[in-house]
């Protein structure tokens, strides 16, 4: 297994929607998903989608759990999600920050939906189906919109909020999924505090 390079904004893989997979169990499906994972854990990510490593492929992997800043997560926390389907479970809309690995140093405001619903395939082949609801259902779009040619701004509706996070991570080349991302769903969830007072987020994807 490897550590990729990140496509960037421009890229064909990125800009088109991705090939469903024909057969999660292939040995070509099982080293695509060991690569990504070695990709996204090099970076830090909270995810990744396999058109971010040059894969025309309908395979993400999410984080599916509330951060916990104390607690970095640990493989059993992601979810690998081949040929994905989301549904809104109603028509409450977030809005919070984010920012992706394929547009470095940048980030904007995204409407996402509260709520979806999700089916997909698992690496074993069983079918997946649930609910993800705050930071995993955004994570889940953020990666799935990748499946489909679709970043981030594309979904942004107010692109005067599309900005550099910091001059750090600007010359570090190092995306920023900014905490407020996570602070604005937080804020209607659970009434949670300030997203100035909290520590740096990871990129998604």
């Amino acid at each position: 297994m490897s550590i990729r390079d990140i496509t960037l904004m421009g890229h064909p893989a990125l800009m088109t929607p991705a090939a469903p997979v024909d057969d999660p169990l292939s040995e070509a499906t099982t080293s695509l998903i060991e690569d990504m994972f070695d990709t996204m854990f090099a970076i830090g990510g909270v995810g990744i989608a396999a058109p971010q490593i040059g894969v025309s492929q309908r395979v993400i992997i999410c984080l599916m759990r509330e951060r916990k800043f104390s607690q970095p997560p640990e493989r059993d926390d992601f979810t690998v999600f081949i040929n994905p389907t989301l549904t809104p479970v109603d028509t409450e809309m977030v809005e919070g920050w984010e920012g992706c690995l394929s547009l470095p140093g940048m980030q904007g405001k995204v409407p996402r939906y509260k709520q979806i619903q999700y089916t997909a395939t698992a690496t074993d082949g069983s079918t997946l189906s649930g609910r993800a609801v705050g930071f995993p259902a955004v994570v889940l779009q953020h990666e799935a919109d990748h499946l489909d040619g679709i970043l981030y701004p594309m979904r942004m509706t107010d692109m005067s909020t599309l900005q550099y996070h910091d001059p750090v991570r600007r010359l570090t080349g190092r995306a920023s999924m900014a905490t407020s991302m996570e602070q604005e769903i937080d804020n209607e969830l659970a009434q949670a505090t300030d997203d100035d007072n909290r520590e740096q987020e990871p990129p998604l994807s």
